[in-house]
């Protein structure tokens, strides 16, 4: 399996990141693809991985206002198809293996890209709390959870994520080559009839309560929330032993949410975990937090 993980400034969550993945998934392949990170830590960071690091070429206007993400995914599933890889997982650097991962799992998964209405991506990630409310939109369907169109307008994805499994040769059929904004390619996938599954047994997720980022700023109001809210490097223990044994045994119809089955000992208390950093970290946390985030945001 190759691993491509993308990252920007944030050495600490990245060498986790990494770590998690050689832990977890040993016989992968793992790339970082590094948006050209200027920050010292992080630069030591990369130094010091024991893994194969790739740079972003220089960067173009359109570059300065994405971040360069998609360029970087266009780049990494070059390179993979090239070495001729059929599908490859793509995490970013706050997010983790939270449980060891068998090669006979991730085989048993590309069952899934099969059906002639699905996704060239497959979720990998637990199921999340969005601003307070559980996402109980998602439907059991065919040994994976699919959203209805109509979900869409919510804001939620139902074809389309920037993490998980890619099948390339689906990509390549459908839409070509990714564009430039989650929604731009959320679009184009949906267009086409195309439905994302994510798989009944996660085995990834973010980090909660991140440590906050406006474009490739820190701007004061974010490092005020940070602050407050209790932002940081929350890492996530790893799913083993009986409670590991319960999440594979439970009824599929139950969604796997994280704040259900993971844990991350360092994370503030909270109502539910946040995955966006700067203002959602204070509602989530509640009380005064919650009202001086809805001030500042």
């Amino acid at each position: 399996m190759r691993v491509f993980i993308f990252s920007y400034n944030r050495g600490a969550y990245l060498r986790n990141a990494v770590e998690s993945v050689r832990r977890h998934m040993p016989f992968a392949q793992v790339t970082v693809m590094d948006d050209r990170s200027d920050d010292p830590d992080t630069r030591a960071v990369l130094a010091a991985l024991p893994v194969e690091v790739l740079t972003a070429p220089a960067p173009g206007a359109e570059h300065a206002v994405t971040g360069g993400l998609h360029g970087g995914m266009n780049r990494a599933l070059d390179l993979a198809e090239a070495e001729g890889q059929t599908v490859v997982l793509m995490l970013q650097d706050d997010m983790m293996l939270v449980r060891d991962v068998a090669q006979a799992e991730l085989d048993a998964a590309m069952a899934q890209f099969d059906r002639a209405d699905a996704s060239f991506v497959l979720g990998v990630t637990f199921a999340k709390t969005r601003r307070g409310a559980r996402d109980i939109g998602l439907v059991l369907d065919g040994g994976v959870y699919r959203r209805p169109e109509a979900a869409a307008v919510s804001g939620a994805h139902c074809a389309y994520g920037d993490t998980g499994l890619f099948h390339i040769p689906r990509l390549r059929a459908t839409l070509g080559r990714l564009e430039q904004g989650e929604k731009e390619n959320e679009a184009r996938a949906r267009a086409l009839g195309l439905r994302m599954g994510s798989l009944v047994f996660p085995f990834a997720h973010w980090l909660p309560f991140p440590v906050s980022w406006r474009g490739r700023q820190r701007v004061w109001r974010l490092r005020l929330l940070d602050l407050v809210c209790g932002a940081g490097v929350h890492v996530i223990a790893p799913l083993q032993g009986e409670r590991l044994r319960r999440f594979l045994d439970r009824d599929p119809g139950d969604l796997p949410f994280a704040e259900d089955w993971l844990t991350a000992p360092t994370a503030p208390q909270a109502l539910y975990w946040s995955l966006r950093g700067g203002a959602q970290n204070g509602l989530a946390r509640g009380g005064w937090r919650s009202t001086l985030a809805r001030r500042l945001r």
